[in-house]
């Protein structure tokens, strides 16, 4: 038969503890313990529906924790001890989740080599380069599943160098590789995409100078209401490696916003509850609900509305067609002319 179990891991001061249980109550109970809350606290707050997301402000960003469930094969007739369980679980890479959280990684190796040094055996990293950052990522992914019974301790005497970073980077591009030949003949344009989670505040209250960044390991984020306290995000990875190409997806309570440095096609998109507008080629565009469109530029605004007819004005000439295309009509400062049904009009204003 198969047994549930659901897993712990946190990581804090008082070192590295790894625990299992019989059920998702007693775990969430043991980890509102951890965080010196319990269920009645957690029930009155914000992110009632969402327990990884309300310990964010409870502990101090060094402090990590992680949450998962295994199935285990038992035979139905013998008897399965919390010891048996947890050496289960110990002996399967991953079981207790990741406690490798590559933003607290990289802030241990800040200053432990000369900035700059850039020798595959310096432990140097450039926290405003991408690669550097996907490189420590994907060292993380790779190291975080074998648990540690003292990450706390290790960690230190554990971080990679630029060498052991990109060797991982490049171990898992060859697997994403080897997983997608063959997949599909169409171009493939990104190739990842991942949530995080914003911080604008420290858990004093504070305005950070940068937000602190964290990523989910349940995939889930509640939406706060001010995006200037925290914000939700997603990142789609190029596929060729090429930053233009990234996208990052803001996820709003009232919109939705898509925007990345690509000058040649769209660079932004913006959706709500009543329309879509689309910034590409240096235009704005705005789909409203009705289906009429707003077109602007630096010269002039064009719109089209929902009948069809097409209004353009720009700094000297303001020009229209109506909806069945019967009538056009053309202004200036000192003449307007027009085409009715009723004849043609061209007169000195």
């Amino acid at each position: 038969m198969k047994l549930t179990i659901y897993t712990l891991a946190t990581d804090d001061d008082n070192g590295t503890h790894a625990q299992v249980f019989g059920s998702q109550t007693e775990r969430d109970d043991a980890l509102l313990a951890w965080g010196n809350s319990d269920r009645e606290e957690w029930a009155t707050s914000d992110l009632a529906d969402d327990l990884h997301e309300y310990f964010l402000g409870r502990t101090d960003y060094l402090d990590t924790f992680s949450t998962d469930e295994q199935e285990v094969e038992i035979d139905p007739a013998a008897l399965i001890t919390v010891n048996e369980a947890w050496k289960l679980c110990k002996d399967s890479p991953g079981a207790f989740g990741n406690l490798y959280d590559p933003e607290e990684v990289m802030s241990i190796l800040d200053g432990w080599a000369e900035e700059g040094d850039t020798d595959e055996t310096s432990y140097w990293f450039d926290p405003d380069c991408e690669k550097d950052r996907m490189a420590i990522l994907a060292w993380c992914e790779a190291e975080g599943p074998d648990f540690e019974d003292q990450v706390s301790n290790l960690v230190c005497s554990n971080l990679p160098n630029r060498g052991a970073a990109f060797a991982a980077l490049d171990a898992k591009k060859r697997q994403e590789h080897g997983m997608n030949t063959g997949a599909s003949t169409a171009r493939r344009i990104w190739k990842a995409a991942q949530l995080f989670v914003g911080f604008h505040r420290d858990p004093k209250g504070k305005m950070r100078d940068k937000p602190y960044v964290w990523s989910p390991k349940n995939g889930r984020a509640t939406l706060h209401r001010d995006a200037q306290e925290q914000e939700t995000f997603v990142v789609m990875k190029s596929a060729d490696g090429d930053a233009d190409q990234d996208i990052q997806i803001k996820l709003r309570p009232d919109m939705i916003v898509l925007r990345r440095d690509f000058k040649d096609a769209w660079e932004g998109v913006k959706i709500d509850a009543f329309a879509v507008s689309v910034k590409v080629g240096g235009l704005m565009i705005r789909v409203n609900r009705d289906g009429s469109i707003i077109r602007e530029d630096d010269d002039s605004t064009t719109w089209v509305e929902a009948d069809g007819g097409v209004l353009k004005k720009t700094e000297f000439i303001e020009a229209s067609m109506s909806g069945d295309g019967r009538e056009f009509t053309r202004r200036t400062p000192d003449h307007l002319a027009a085409i009715t049904p009723d004849g043609v009009l061209s007169k000195e204003r």
